[in-house]
């Protein structure tokens, strides 16, 4: 019981006191935190700028001779033979920018980078004025890392290649399912290795795409002979199949009775053989789209739909449209 003003004072004092005490323990605490922290920190940073000069001290220079002379049609083609290349080597390529064209030089020019960071090593590729193939123009062949030491495809076992097929309808993906090879058989497979190996399995089950692409054309050559389908093709000078359209007979009566309103799409590359479907479709008298026009084309520059357009038209202008039906 407090029986005066003094002692109100004084217990006063003394409560101000604790909390002024326990503030100054808390802030000599807290202090003593960002030192430490300010330690940990000087710590990893110096340990940063170890490993970063470690990494610059390292110059490993590769074999490239190869690449020089080698010519590659497509900058998809040329990104998936170069990104292996450099998988059986023991590192990793991404494209480094969006494909430029440059207006003085009128070519094509992409790069590819290590994917490594700060590592400066990269191919430049380029088209030329005469030729839309994609050749090596220029490499900075210095890599500031160690690569890795991956196995390669020999290496590659009857066990392990029954457990990627076991495996292909079961991992999500190529990544996941060379994760999981390489933590069973203690491998350091590449994904690209992997997916060669699904490749070889799928032709295994359902044949080679060019033996596909030899019996489409020659099925569609024997229906255009038997039932005068509609069928165009187009081949390059090595004699293979890079376009090619058809136009059906229902697919001629839907056309004839229903081209008010004719629409196109393109998917891209969908199919078993890689080639983009220009599909263009109708709408008949209930409201619904029916295909009228098929075509696969090898990329989906102009020159390929102008090819597949003029095909189409040169075709429908032959046809009688009916007056009343």
């Amino acid at each position: 019981m407090i029986n005066n003003e003094e002692e109100l004072l004084n217990l006063t004092t003394i409560s101000f006191g604790n909390v002024e005490e326990e503030k100054a323990d808390k802030i000599s605490d807290k202090d003593e935190e960002i030192s430490e922290g300010y330690d940990k920190y000087e710590d990893l940073d110096s340990e940063n700028q170890e490993n970063q000069e470690n990494k610059n001290s390292v110059k490993i220079e590769i074999d490239i001779e190869n690449l020089v002379e080698r010519t590659y049609n497509s900058r998809k083609e040329m990104g998936k033979e170069i990104k292996g290349w450099a998988s059986y080597l023991g590192f990793n390529l991404r494209f480094g920018t969006r494909e430029e064209y440059l207006v003085k030089e009128a070519c094509h020019k992409s790069t590819l980078e290590c994917n490594k960071k700060y590592c400066p090593f990269y191919l430049e590729f380029r088209t030329s004025e005469n030729s839309d193939k994609y050749q090596l123009f220029f490499a900075w062949n210095v890599h500031n890392h160690a690569l890795k030491n991956r196995d390669k495809a020999s290496d590659i076992t009857p066990e392990i290649l029954e457990r990627i097929n076991q495996l292909k309808g079961i991992a999500k993906n190529t990544g996941k399912l060379t994760e999981a090879i390489n933590k069973e058989f203690n491998k350091n497979f590449n994904a690209e290795i992997i997916r060669y190996q699904l490749k070889k399995i799928k032709d295994q089950d359902f044949g080679f795409i060019s033996d596909d692409a030899y019996t489409l054309v020659k099925m569609f050559e024997e229906e255009e002979k038997k039932s005068h389908l509609f069928f165009k093709k187009k081949l390059d000078e090595n004699n293979i199949l890079e376009n090619f359209c058809f136009m059906t007979k229902r697919m001629e009566k839907l056309y004839t009775h229903f081209n008010d309103i004719i629409v196109m799409d393109a998917t891209h590359k969908t199919n078993r053989f890689g080639l983009p479907l220009l599909d263009i479709v109708v709408v008949n008298n209930l409201g619904q789209t029916c295909t009228v026009f098929v075509a696969f084309l090898k990329n989906q520059k102009f020159e390929s739909f102008l090819w597949a357009l003029n095909e189409f038209k040169n075709f429908i202008d032959l046809l009688v449209t009916p007056k009343s039906f």
